[in-house]
């Protein structure tokens, strides 16, 4: 099962070969460009991610989508009580590409 991993230092040195991205460029980052998630189908963490200090859990791909379609990771145009639709194609969204 891919686990997901938040990291919340831009300049964290990332094994490209030990995820499933190839590049920073593949991640999903949040708006400030400095947290972004990884992910990896192994049963073992990658080792380099021992080295990185500002990091989240391992989260499961419904554990990780909250935080992903959350306001402070995420631009809304529209988002209030009554209409929840881009956060519902959000969720959309990262449950088919994650």
């Amino acid at each position: 099962m891919k686990k997901y991993v938040i990291i919340d230092d831009p300049s964290a040195d990332i094994d490209w070969s030990a995820v499933d991205q190839n590049s920073r460029g593949d991640c999903e980052e949040d708006l400030g460009g400095s947290r972004f998630v990884i992910s990896y189908s192994s049963e073992e963490p990658p080792a380099f991610l021992e080295d990185i200090e500002d990091k989240s859990m391992a989260y499961s791909k419904e554990n990780i989508i909250p935080f992903l379609i959350d306001p402070d990771w995420s631009v809304y145009v529209n988002l209030s009580e009554n209409n929840t639709s881009e956060e519902d194609e959000k969720i959309q969204y990262y449950t088919d590409n994650l």
